[in-house]
């Protein structure tokens, strides 16, 4: 009688001592919940603990990750990416970047590309970008795109930021948060010209046109083409309203009331936002700027 007890403890103590202190926020952290509880190990257990981060939930994701380390030693290199996020979420940076150092020396990219976003955080922009010119001349990723360009423009240094998502964007197949990065800056420099044929070859491919047309107009209007920007707001509700027909989701509602606004139409535009404010969580803070914008014109 005594054996059953000895398999048992490890099962109840993995299953309850971190996850199930509280709800899990999501049903993948609750399912894996279930099958560490029946069957712990250490994999299980690190996956758990990625899905903690992501979350945001650093002392689960320890938690985690030390019982892994009880269980079976595992890849290093990877948990320790996972160990110093979670010192990264604790807002612990110089551990975090300790805890990378081993691996970064050890040849791991997955550690360079974290060790250069720590730094990032850090304020240390010099060794971040040294670490980001690294990391995607051996892996290239939208993120390291991101944060490569985002480091230049934390350095004062826009120009060449823009050429970076440039050329980070046409690798990685015209990603899209890589060309909006560019434009934004491309309208930083003032070189509205270059922004406007950027979006307008968006505009020609993509299906959904309202958000392109819309920062089409945002364009000319710094650009001070005041009726050019009109009727690229125009084009960009008759779009979102077609959009909207077709789908009534909460996002093509979202960009119909942008457009909406845009084009004056406030009150809709309020209610329209109000609407998706109280409907998606994931797009209320969206909404919320909308109406902090439109609040003026009410």
């Amino acid at each position: 009688m005594i054996r059953p007890l000895i398999v048992l403890v490890p099962v109840l103590v993995l299953g309850a001592s971190t996850a199930l202190a509280h709800d899990p926020p999501n049903h993948d952290i609750e399912e894996l919940t279930e099958r560490i509880a029946a069957h712990p190990s250490a994999p299980l257990l690190v996956e758990r603990a990625e899905l903690w981060l992501q979350e945001g939930f650093a002392d689960e994701a320890a938690s985690d990750l030390r019982m892994a380390a009880t269980l079976e030693p595992g890849d290093a290199i990877g948990r320790a990416v996972l160990w110093a996020e979670v010192w990264r979420q604790r807002g612990r940076l110089d551990e975090a970047e300790a805890e990378l150092d081993p691996a970064v020396a050890a040849g791991s990219v997955e550690a360079l590309a974290a060790r250069a976003r720590i730094r990032a955080d850090a304020g240390r922009l010099t060794d971040a970008l040294a670490d980001y010119e690294a990391a995607v001349a051996r892996l290239l990723t939208v993120d390291l795109a991101l944060g490569h360009g985002r480091t230049l423009e934390r350095l004062g240094r826009p120009a060449e930021a823009e050429a970076v998502y440039a050329v980070h964007a046409r690798r990685l197949g015209n990603a899209t948060v890589l060309v909006q990065a560019r434009i934004q800056v491309l309208r930083q420099l003032r070189r509205h010209d270059d922004a406007l044929r950027a979006i307008d070859t968006q505009v020609r491919h993509a299906r959904a046109k309202s958000t392109w047309l819309l920062l089409r107009g945002a364009v000319l209007a710094e650009a001070g083409r005041t009726e050019d920007a009109v009727r690229a707001y125009l084009a960009a509700l008759a779009d979102a309203e077609r959009v909207y027909r077709r789908r009534r989701s909460v996002a093509s509602r979202l960009i119909r009331a942008e457009a909406l606004a845009a084009v004056g139409r406030t009150a809709e535009a309020r209610a329209e936002a109000e609407r998706v404010r109280a409907a998606s969580p994931q797009l209320a803070a969206r909404a919320t700027a909308l109406l902090a914008a439109t609040e003026a014109s009410r």
